[in-house]
């Protein structure tokens, strides 16, 4: 008689379906709240930085601002003082951007589980 774990072989399976995790969901669910955040922080003149903002995917999930001049207005130049507003908006919302990633991932795991 051989001797067996009960259950081990629904924990082998659960885990196979961890290892193929998505978290694309939980990656989108961050990065729209640092758009939003973001996009309130911009600061605005022709409207052409703020209107250049938005969530890439192609390449991994994050926001990005097409605009030029985004990267001289976030950090500064010798000429002109820093203006940021991608920075702030990713460290005033740690709190809700973990949240909002653990919500999209416990709802995978319900669901590959």
């Amino acid at each position: 008689m051989s001797s067996q774990i009960l259950g081990y072989d629904k924990l082998q399976r659960q885990l196979n379906a961890l290892s193929k995790l998505e978290t694309k969901s939980a990656e989108m669910a961050m990065a729209s709240i640092v758009l939003e955040d973001s996009q309130a922080l911009v600061p605005v003149d022709t409207g052409e930085l703020k209107e250049s903002g938005e969530v890439d995917d192609k390449d991994g999930v994050m926001v990005v601002y097409r605009a030029g001049h985004a990267v001289f207005v976030e950090f500064g130049t010798y000429k002109m003082n820093a203006q940021p507003f991608l920075r702030p908006a990713i460290d005033g919302n740690q709190t809700k951007v973990v949240r909002a990633a653990g919500g999209e991932i416990q709802a995978e795991i319900r669901r590959v589980i």
